[in-house]
């Protein structure tokens, strides 16, 4: 439910698709390109690691589907919009990558890029338990996301801060009593995750730290003797 609901606010953030070329770098579950695919836009792309994400999106005339990594995108300045969410946290060379998703856009194309905000990499070592191979590498905030995109070619546009977990209520809230049952009376009256996660992003950042941060930027110079 989390997922669908990020996926739903990602997808606000794309604005008009129509008649737009647009290339989603790593579908994963497919739950962020069907919606975009709805939107019928122009031509759309879908780029995967994965060969087993891949299969699992039906096929058609509307859309293409390729096997690459996200360091080298095996375009040149084909899309209007390209979309990459959760995927430059993972990247070994986030310079390849920026480059390459640089490289793909048409001068004056949109870049949606969603990424971790100020998270915990400590939870991510293996020596504190962490079980998993592909974890994320890095993390952001506003000022380190804005200064990575315009080193790379872009003009950030907007910021968009989501993600509203029940692990990161604000600390004055749940160190008030009086403040947390007001809270819960009147604006998370069910208690459950996925409605605190549906706040709008104006009201939920108040209460909650958000764990996610998307900008939307614009080529402005190409990358392309680099």
């Amino acid at each position: 439910t989390y997922l669908e609901i990020q996926s739903q606010k990602l997808f606000n953030y794309l604005g008009d698709l129509d008649g737009k070329r647009v290339c989603e770098v790593g579908v994963g579950q497919g739950t962020l390109f069907a919606k975009i695919r709805k939107a019928r836009p122009k031509f759309l792309t879908g780029v995967d690691i994965s060969t087993q994400y891949l299969n699992k999106i039906t096929r058609g005339d509307d859309i293409s589907l390729v096997v690459a990594n996200a360091e080298s995108l095996p375009f040149l300045a084909v899309f209007d919009v390209v979309v990459a969410s959760d995927i430059v946290e993972h990247v070994l060379n986030l310079g390849d990558c920026m480059i390459s998703l640089n490289r793909s856009l048409k001068m004056g194309g949109k870049a949606v890029i969603k990424v971790p905000y100020r998270e915990n990499l400590l939870q991510y070592a293996k020596q504190a338990g962490c079980k998993y191979d592909f974890v994320h590498l890095r993390t952001y905030n506003k000022q380190l996301l804005s200064d990575l995109l315009r080193n790379a070619g872009f003009s950030p546009e907007k910021f968009h801060f989501d993600g509203y977990q029940t692990f990161n209520i604000r600390p004055y809230l749940i160190n008030s009593q009086f403040l947390y049952k007001r809270f819960k009376r009147y604006l998370w009256p069910t208690g459950r995750p996925e409605d605190l996660a549906k706040f709008p992003n104006w009201l939920g950042r108040l209460f909650v730290k958000p764990s996610e941060i998307t900008v939307v930027a614009t080529k402005t110079s190409e990358m392309l003797g680099v």
